[in-house]
């Protein structure tokens, strides 16, 4: 059953008449019968304005029977990324505090740094992650070098 169908079969088992309606909603007859006759699609402001003059809520327009639908629940795909206490909240905000004070080439390290792990994570079957410690130096797996938008450097008194 369509909307048009259901509109009308819902006005008319109420017994009203597009006139009614008119005056219960203040939209013109004309418009009524041009809706009735599926000329036109209503907005969602219209609809509440027949639903209300038809004394009825809005989704009956929508279902068959007359229950209630039942509402849809939304979950998350994954919620653990998010932060889930007082503790967390508080660490995510002044870890963001501390990232929008570094300079643009600081900026650069962390990035490719963390292009290295996320790189090394995803293929963590097949290698595992090495992190070296010489000369107070942190020594990751050559992975692919973050791009840069500046031209190489060019010798002086060449």
């Amino acid at each position: 059953m369509t909307f048009v169908d259901r509109f009308r079969a819902i006005r008319q088992k109420k017994h009203l008449s597009q006139g009614d309606i008119e005056k219960r909603c203040g939209l013109l007859r004309c418009y009524l019968s041009r809706v009735e006759n599926g000329h036109i699609a209503p907005k969602l402001a219209t609809l509440d304005k027949l639903a209300s003059a038809l004394e009825i809520p809005t989704y009956q327009f929508f279902c068959e029977d007359e229950e209630s639908p039942v509402p849809l629940t939304i979950t998350l795909p994954n919620p653990d990324p998010y932060p889930k206490t007082i503790k967390e909240v508080r660490w995510f905000r002044s870890l963001r505090k501390a990232l929008s004070k570094i300079n643009q080439r600081d900026r650069r390290l962390l990035l490719d740094l963390t292009n290295r792990i996320v790189s090394l994570k995803n293929k963590r079957d097949s290698i595992k992650l090495r992190i070296l410690k010489r000369s107070n130096v942190l020594r990751l797996p050559k992975a692919l070098p973050a791009r840069t938008s500046q031209p190489p450097a060019k010798a002086v008194g060449q």
